[in-house]
């Protein structure tokens, strides 16, 4: 059986701010860091890596270092895993966009499958043929094992849809993925979701 944890990063300076990330990036909060080291303690007491692939933003690779404590050398980046790119949004509040451009905010959030990227970023069914890629590759290089994942929100959101074999329309389903948060998946001859968007808190570390 082939096991796949996958972690949003940790809380960045840009989530407080509520900007929109996207290919940019930002620094991990000290909240941020913690989540990371707690996610960390959880792998050392109940579940030994086989690997772990890494978007190749900045804040996906320092998460993954507190959750190895440089221990681990079996990191591997993967741009695949990368959070969609957002174009001119980025680094933008939630409000200034919705002052930009209200009707392409709107269908992002609420009509996923009309979103057209007018900001020169990514559509959402740009994001799904990567990741839909990653993952078929995933279960060709790996029959068995426990692999982690460190990546972005809309990542983790987009596998979550493709294992349910639901439209883009159902994107935003829940559960909500917060920063520093555990998605837990199992393929045997096809993948099924066991937990999603679990936070690890102190007390499940002792």
């Amino acid at each position: 059986m082939l096991r796949l944890y996958l972690v949003r990063h940790g809380e960045t300076k840009w989530n407080v701010e509520r900007r929109m990330q996207g290919w940019q990036d930002s620094p991990l909060t000290e909240n941020g860091i913690e989540q990371a080291k707690r996610i960390g303690a959880f792998f050392q007491q109940k579940e030994k890596l086989d690997r772990i692939y890494v978007s190749p933003s900045g804040r996906t690779i320092h998460t993954a270092a507190e959750i190895v404590a440089a221990a681990f050398s079996n990191i591997y980046q993967d741009s695949r895993l990368q959070e969609i790119n957002l174009g001119i949004w980025e680094g933008l509040t939630s409000d200034q966009v919705n002052k930009q451009d209200y009707v392409e905010s709107n269908r992002f959030w609420e009509k996923p499958e009309a979103y057209q990227a007018t900001n020169g970023g990514e559509t959402f069914t740009d994001l799904q043929k990567r990741v839909k890629s990653f993952l078929a590759d995933l279960v060709t290089t790996h029959t068995s094992g426990t692999i982690l994942a460190v990546t972005h929100a809309v990542v983790i959101k987009m596998i979550l849809m493709l294992v349910r074999e639901n439209q883009l329309a159902h994107l935003w389903e829940p559960p909500f993925i917060n920063g520093g948060s555990l998605t837990f998946l199992e393929c045997t001859n096809k993948w099924r979701i066991v937990f999603a968007g679990k936070t690890v808190t102190e007390s499940e570390n002792r």
